[in-house]
């Protein structure tokens, strides 16, 4: 039991830390996939496009690094130190050409991706991510060597620190260069590509720091002297590597279930009608599973916002017909509305012309009627002054006639007295009047 309890505290002193380095990674790249895919479909597609065709590969001669953890294992067991330092040397050659063949593979090879069937916009983040990434990846095959190297020493908790903290740092770094912050221009999923380069690199400079100053790989001498490539190690490396590697190959690659599991979810989507015919086509034409599932969800997606717009352009087109019927019977009600009111200014119009030439003519009446009036009054004034000038002339030739009877009386008079006749009758012959009043009027006494 005691020995069960102290073989189960080093499985668990070992095992933890790789568990928690594993889990790291894989934050890593749940980062990735969430800060693209917030920043867009088809950004979150072209990383799962370019990482379907270069992790095989990628997983590949990673795997061949793991075999260092046997080696310096088996090494570290029988206490040959100073043999493990040079074993990592001689490998340190070998995983500097993977690394640089990877950086190859990831850089020029991303432009084989331009024969697949998917959209030119997406295959070209994917190229663009692939290109971003590939130098990261010479620093990480570099950074699997030396972590490989702690593992086989069972030095497992620095290898869990610098993933974790990589991980911790990849979070700002994919926002940063993904949205565009600090004067960095936005760059989509491609950012992503940038930001795995800087932490693959600083992970690889503090698993660097921690062998170089750390007292625990001291007794290995690393650093003591220069080794150049060697054919044995290497071939060893290889022995034990590939198979591992090609392990992981193979567990990325399909089966039947899985092939079958794709065709059904294929005739699923196009009993939905939620991908097309050439669609279908083009998704089993895809080799790798995982890219063909991947284009399968683009495709859907596509299909949907497809008809998606197809239905917002048929509502748009029936809220643009709605609204011309709208405009046209406003336009309609305003034309009417606009001839009414034309109308009734003609109305107000002819009724104002009306009652113009109404006070027009009533004035040119009352012109006439004042201008006849004024005639009248001056031919009655006429009259007037005639009748009065006729009764002035008429008194004076009435004065003039008595003037005129008295002179002759007084002549009688005096001719009676020298002659000595009777007397005459003086009486008036019926105009004793003066003035307009006869002496009739008065009562003599």
């Amino acid at each position: 039991m005691d020995k069960f309890l102290k073989e189960s505290n080093h499985f668990f002193r070992i095992g933890f830390p790789m568990l928690g380095s594993q889990l790291s990674f894989m934050i890593m790249s749940a980062t990735d996939t969430i800060v693209a895919g917030r920043a867009g479909a088809d950004q979150l597609a072209g990383l799962v496009i370019a990482n379907s065709f270069t992790y095989p590969i990628f997983m590949f001669m990673a795997g061949i690094i793991f075999a260092v953890i046997p080696i310096v294992a088996q090494l570290n067991g029988a206490k040959k130190d100073i043999e493990i330092g040079t074993k990592i040397r001689e490998v340190f050659w070998l995983a500097i050409l993977l690394g640089l063949l990877l950086v190859a593979i990831f850089y020029f090879g991303s432009e084989l991706l331009i024969f697949l069937p998917i959209d030119g916009e997406i295959i070209s983040i994917s190229i663009s991510y692939l290109k971003a990434i590939s130098v990261g990846m010479f620093f990480y095959i570099m950074y699997r060597l030396l972590s490989s190297y702690s593992e086989g020493l069972t030095l497992t908790i620095p290898v869990f620190i610098v993933v974790f903290m990589g991980a911790l740092i990849n979070i700002p770094l994919d926002i940063i260069f993904v949205y565009g912050y600090f004067g960095l221009p936005e760059m989509g999923g491609v950012g992503c590509g940038y930001a795995t380069t800087i932490v693959s690199t600083l992970m690889f400079v503090a698993m660097l720091g921690i062998v170089l100053f750390s007292k625990s790989y001291k007794r290995n001498k690393l650093f003591s002297r220069f080794d150049g490539p060697s054919l044995k190690t290497s071939l060893e490396v290889f022995k034990l590597g590939t198979p591992i590697g090609f392990g992981i190959f193979i567990e990325l690659a399909p089966d039947e279930e899985q092939k079958q599991i794709l065709e059904n979810n294929i005739q699923m989507a196009l009993q939905q009608q939620a991908i097309n015919l050439e669609d279908a086509i083009d998704i089993r034409e895809v080799r790798n599973l995982k890219l063909a599932n991947q284009l399968l969800k683009l495709r859907r997606r596509k299909k949907f916002e497809q008809d998606r717009q197809i239905q917002m352009e048929n509502m748009q087109a029936q809220s643009q017909s709605n609204a011309q019927s709208s405009q046209a019977a406003a336009a309609a009600e305003i034309q009417k509305q606009q001839g009414i009111a034309e109308s009734k200014v003609q109305i107000a119009q002819a009724q104002t012309q009306f009652d113009i030439s109404k006070l027009e003519k009533e004035a040119a009446i009352k012109k006439e009627l004042m201008q006849f009036e004024f005639e009248l009054n001056m031919k009655l004034k006429e009259a007037e002054s005639n009748v009065i000038n006729d009764k002035e002339k008429y008194k004076e030739d009435r004065k003039d006639e008595r003037t005129k009877i008295q002179a002759s009386q007084q002549s009688e008079l005096i001719d009676q007295r020298k002659s000595g006749k009777p007397p005459k009758n003086f009486e008036s012959a019926g105009f004793d009047n003066l003035g307009g009043f006869g002496l009739e009027q008065f009562d003599p006494r």
